[in-house]
C-alpha cells in the first residue's frame, strides 16, 4: 500500500482510506495493481466491487450482506444537534444517523476504519414527557441543556418540557431505533448488559457523573469503548 493509505478489513469488504492527501495519480495505481486471490478452498464466483469516494467513508458488509457506511463528523455540537445534523446526511439514497454498534466485528471496524477520536452513537437515556423512546425521528428539540454551563458541561434546563431521563441505555436511530443495550443507568455487570444485545462501555461506564450523563460516546479515552456524557 502507498505511504497515506490505510486499509481495514471488516465483515465481508475492505476500506482503504486516503489519510494523507494522496494524488489522484497515486490512487488510480493503487487501483490498477490491486490483486485479489482466493484463500485454499473458498468458494470462487460472485461479484467485487470498487467505490472511489470523494469523502473519508468506510463501508462495512455484515454477515447478511447488508452494507454499512460510516463517517466521522468531527464537529463539537451537543447530542441533540449531532443526532439532527446526522439525519440531515444523505448517501446513495439512504438517510444519515449517529452510528449504532450490534456487534464486536462492527465495533473493531468502525474504530479501525473511521473513528478512533471521540464522537456521539445514537445510544441515550433520554424520553419523550410521555414515556416514548426516541424512534429514529427525524428531527428532536435541542432543549434538554440551556447554554450557561458548569465544568465546562451544559447545565440541565429546568424549563424545558421535551425530555425526562429514562432509566435504560437504547439506541435512539437507526434500524436498531428502541432497542436496549444496557439496563441499568450506572455500571452494573451483572444487570446491566441484556442478553443477546451488544453493549461495550469502558469497565466503570457507565457513571451518571455530576448527574448529567444521558447519551452515548466511542472512542474514550483513545480506545474503542464507550462512555456515557451529558447531552453537551
Amino acid at each position: 500500500m502507498p505511504a497515506g493509505a490505510e486499509l481495514t478489513q471488516g465483515g465481508q469488504s475492505i476500506s482503504i482510506i486516503n489519510r494523507d492527501s494522496m494524488s489522484t495519480d497515486t490512487v488510480s495505481s493503487m487501483i490498477a495493481a490491486l490483486q485479489f486471490q482466493y484463500k485454499q478452498g473458498a468458494l470462487t464466483g460472485g461479484t467485487l466491487k470498487i467505490a472511489v469516494e470523494e469523502q473519508a467513508i468506510s463501508n462495512w458488509v455484515d454477515e447478511k450482506g447488508i452494507h454499512h457506511y460510516y463517517v466521522f463528523v468531527p464537529n463539537a455540537l451537543p447530542w441533540e444537534n449531532a443526532y439532527n445534523e446526522a439525519k440531515s446526511f444523505h448517501y446513495r439514497g439512504l438517510t444519515g444517523y449517529l452510528a449504532t454498534i450490534s456487534s464486536l466485528d462492527e465495533h473493531d471496524f468502525i474504530f479501525n476504519s473511521i473513528a478512533k477520536e471521540p464522537g456521539f452513537l445514537g445510544g441515550t437515556r433520554l424520553v419523550h414527557m410521555n414515556g416514548q423512546k426516541i424512534s429514529d425521528d427525524s428531527s428532536i428539540p435541542n432543549t434538554h441543556y440551556s447554554q450557561d454551563g458548569d465544568r465546562g458541561f451544559l447545565k440541565k434546563n429546568p424549563n424545558q418540557q421535551d425530555w425526562k431521563e429514562g432509566k435504560q441505555w437504547y439506541w435512539a436511530d437507526g434500524p436498531e431505533s428502541g432497542t436496549i443495550f444496557y439496563n441499568t443507568v450506572t455500571y452494573d455487570p451483572k444487570n446491566g448488559p441484556v442478553k443477546g444485545v451488544y453493549s461495550n462501555f469502558t469497565v466503570g461506564e457507565p457513571n451518571y457523573s455530576y448527574g448529567t450523563e444521558t447519551v452515548l460516546q466511542f472512542a474514550q479515552s483513545e480506545t474503542k469503548f464507550w462512555n456515557d456524557l451529558p447531552i453537551q
